[in-house]
């Protein structure tokens, strides 16, 4: 049984888009760079981008001040198509004290002012893992 999509044509109208990590593997004080790269076909849409970074022990943060409930990196991003691609940069320090293991990183771009615990109000979503290692 196929259940409905809600949001299928806006996923269509930001294929292509992606996100990028400078390195697959690091080493501690190390600065991982992510890109996120958005292209969209369609008129005038906004959206609220969260990105996360799920630590070797479970642990999720979210983006931009490391915070433990999901907060967007950025509300109400306005998407045109005149305006593609449209990018994001982030930049995050392995210190000292990181965990050594894997870190998965996780963007998603959702329903403007939804909740983004429903999978339902996601439009876009990606990761990546990078593995963190010792010097």
């Amino acid at each position: 049984i196929k259940k409905h999509d809600p949001h299928s044509i806006i996923r269509e109208k930001l294929h292509g888009s992606k996100l990028l990590v400078n390195k697959e593997e690091m080493e501690i004080g190390d600065i991982l760079k992510v890109e996120l790269e958005f292209y969209y076909k369609g008129g005038p849409m906004v959206a609220d981008l969260f990105l996360a970074v799920r630590h070797p022990d479970g642990v999720i943060r979210f983006l931009p001040n490391n915070e433990e409930y999901a907060v967007p990196f950025r509300a109400y991003i306005e998407f045109r198509e005149e305006q593609v691609p449209l990018r994001f940069k982030v930049l995050k320090q392995f210190l000292d004290s990181a965990t050594t293991g894997d870190y998965l990183i996780c963007a998603a771009l959702f329903e403007r002012d939804s909740n983004p615990n429903l999978l339902s109000n996601c439009y876009w979503s990606a990761r990546k893992t990078v593995k963190l290692k010792e010097k």
